[in-house]
């Protein structure tokens, strides 16, 4: 019986979405200055019950300190129409060395296919030619089409 209820909440899908928002740097001594970055994703939304995972590639670019992170990751989310979570990001070396983010999500169900929400979090990124890597809080707009 269990399956069943399983089987029939379960609903899977691909999600397109884009992203604006800013990063700001955490740490003084660093050579990175705030600014914006805009991205895209694309993943594969699965919803159980009240749950939703969604594993994802992302591109997000900050053009003022041509820091990008490019890669897999996955977000989290759980209830609706208001939905709240998780998200994190391992990149693949872009130019200068890896790059990963983490953090929460909130979302809205505004129709059954579109979800607008915002994301808050660290960014890691080896920016420059030192070793160093910069922090970043990072906050985004993000709106999700699920086809």
């Amino acid at each position: 019986m269990l399956w069943l209820l399983l089987a029939d909440a379960a609903r899977a899908g691909l999600v397109v979405g884009g992203m604006l928002g800013t990063d700001v740097p955490l740490e003084s001594d660093t050579s990175s200055d705030p600014g914006a970055h805009f991205g895209a994703l694309v993943g594969w939304r699965q919803d159980v019950l009240f749950v939703h995972v969604q594993p994802e590639l992302v591109l997000r670019w900050n053009p003022m300190n041509d820091a990008a992170l490019v890669g897999p990751g996955f977000s989290a989310t759980a209830l609706d129409p208001i939905a709240i979570g998780i998200f994190a990001h391992v990149g693949i070396p872009w130019s200068d060395g890896p790059t990963w983010d983490a953090g929460l999500v909130g979302e809205f169900t505004l129709l059954p296919r579109l979800r607008p929400g915002v994301r808050v979090g660290y960014h890691r990124a080896q920016i420059g030619d030192d070793d160093a890597s910069d922090g970043f809080l990072t906050a985004s707009a993000v709106l999700l089409v699920k086809l």
